[in-house]
C-alpha cells in the first residue's frame, strides 16, 4: 500500500502550487516591464540624439548673429553655388548618355 499524504501535507502542497503560479505571473510581469524599460531607454537614447542636432543648429544659427552683413553675404552666395552646381551634376547624370 502507498503513502497516503496528511491533511497538513496536502495543504502545503497546495500552498505551494499557489506560490509558485504566483512565482510565475511576478516573473512574466517583470519581463514585461524590463522590456518596457529597454524600450524606452532606446526611445530616449534616440531623443537625446535628436536634442543634440537641434542643439548644434541652435549654436550654429547664434553664430550667424555675429556675423556682420558682407559675412552673412558671403555665406549665401556659398550656399547659392553649391546648389547650382549640386543642380548641375544633376542634370549631367540625367544626360542622355549618362555621362556619370
Amino acid at each position: 500500500m502507498g503513502y497516503k499524504k496528511s491533511a497538513k501535507d496536502l495543504a502545503f502542497d497546495r500552498e505551494r502550487t499557489k506560490l509558485q503560479a504566483e512565482i510565475t505571473q511576478l516573473r512574466e510581469t517583470v519581463l514585461l516591464r524590463d522590456k518596457t524599460i529597454r524600450a524606452l531607454a532606446d526611445e530616449l537614447q534616440h531623443e537625446r540624439g535628436e536634442n543634440e542636432k537641434k542643439q548644434e543648429q541652435i549654436e550654429q544659427l547664434l553664430g550667424f548673429l555675429d556675423l556682420d552683413t558682407d559675412d552673412i553675404q558671403l555665406l549665401i552666395k556659398d550656399a547659392q553655388r553649391r546648389k547650382e552646381l549640386t543642380d548641375g551634376l544633376k542634370w549631367l547624370r540625367e544626360f542622355p548618355g549618362n555621362i556619370l
